[in-house]
């Protein structure tokens, strides 16, 4: 008995470690997000937003995380385990969905339509 307990065990912690080292691996491959809060797990930044009034929330993330694009204006955040980019000016918006739209969007170009 007290050996299969041990075989569990070792069992176990091999799980964790494969399952630990391939999402480590995924992580790495994708390109790096934008700085913001640290998020607690399965809530994300939920914790932290004022939900009357959010983008008074994304003020201040962009006020203290945010990339200068033109005043630190695109600041990452997670809820609800969903990834969220967060534009916080007119510019940052014009410049990632208007003139970068091809680099962004998850459509393909299909030259037949053009």
């Amino acid at each position: 008995m007290e050996l299969s307990h041990g075989a569990l065990v070792v069992a176990l912690l091999a799980i964790i470690g494969v399952t630990t080292s391939f999402t480590k691996k995924k992580a790495r491959r994708r390109l790096p997000l934008p700085p913001g809060p640290k998020p607690l797990p399965i809530i994300g930044n939920l914790h932290r937003m004022n939900t009357d009034f959010p983008w008074i929330t994304y003020k201040e993330w962009s006020d203290i995380y945010g990339l200068p694009l033109s005043s630190r204006d695109i600041v990452y955040s997670r809820i609800l385990n969903q990834d969220v980019i967060i534009l916080n000016s007119v510019e940052a918006a014009r410049a990632i969905l208007e003139k970068r739209s091809s680099n962004y969007s998850d459509r393909p170009r299909f030259a037949t339509m053009e």
